[in-house]
């Protein structure tokens, strides 16, 4: 069962403003592709994670971990760019509202 607009708006009326931290890089290691991202810290994406859980919906990884794409790479081609300087790490800002789309 696909969830639409219905389904999903009730859940994002309270749910305000977010706070979001960025952290440090770090990699998904998959068959097909690395993804580079940076680590998001957010109580409140948390929260709002779980609320939408229970909607009808395919879980395909074990655990949500909040994030920004920073970009798809060649198997095993991620761990190499860990070391970069991350001149984003420690940046917080707020979200004025929550979109569905």
């Amino acid at each position: 069962m696909q969830c639409g607009v219905e389904e999903v708006q009730p859940l994002l009326e309270d749910a305000g403003e977010a706070s979001i931290k960025l952290g440090g890089l770090a990699v998904f290691h998959n068959e097909e592709e690395d993804v580079l991202y940076l680590q998001v810290e957010s109580p409140q994406l948390e929260k709002l994670n779980e609320k939408l859980g229970t909607l009808p919906n395919v879980q395909t990884y074990s655990k949500y971990r909040p994030h920004l794409t920073i970009a798809y790479l060649k198997p095993e081609e991620g761990d190499k760019y860990l070391s970069l300087d991350n001149p984003a790490q420690g940046i917080e800002y707020r979200t004025e509202r929550l979109l569905f789309s």
